[in-house]
């Protein structure tokens, strides 16, 4: 039997499985058909030094950090621009309100109804005779 002969893609893959996917070397090797101690060796080869892999990981958290500086930047700069309303405006909003909710319209309230809570009963309490 001969050595077996691997591309590199292949061993590439293998150690992207290893590396970046976080699978134990021996399920990777058991799973792919190769024994740990390849597996071991290509990742000596194809790996990225952890120090590069952890600076990948602080670059990608900066990165992460300026989108969300900018758009709270931009949610800021947009409040900013628009004016606070104006008591102005606010009486506007007012007479627009009353003119299409007239108090003319509501039904009175009925009479069987007391708008005043009886002073001779308590709140929840029942009358048992």
């Amino acid at each position: 039997m001969g050595k077996a002969n691997f591309t590199e893609d292949f061993k590439r893959d293998a150690v992207v499985q290893i590396t970046e996917r976080g699978y134990p070397v021996a399920e990777v090797a058991a799973r792919l058909g190769i024994s740990k101690y390849s597996l071991y060796e290509w990742r000596k080869q194809y790996g990225k030094p952890a120090a590069v892999a952890h600076d990948d990981g602080q670059a990608a958290e900066v990165g992460r950090l300026k989108r969300e500086l900018q758009r709270v930047t931009e949610e800021r700069d947009i409040l900013n621009v628009w004016p606070a309303p104006s008591a102005r405006g606010m009486s506007k909003m007012a007479r627009w309100s009353a003119s299409t909710y007239p108090v003319s319209r509501l039904k009175p309230w009925p009479r069987w109804i007391s708008a005043q809570p009886d002073p001779h009963k308590s709140a929840g309490a029942e009358h048992h005779i």
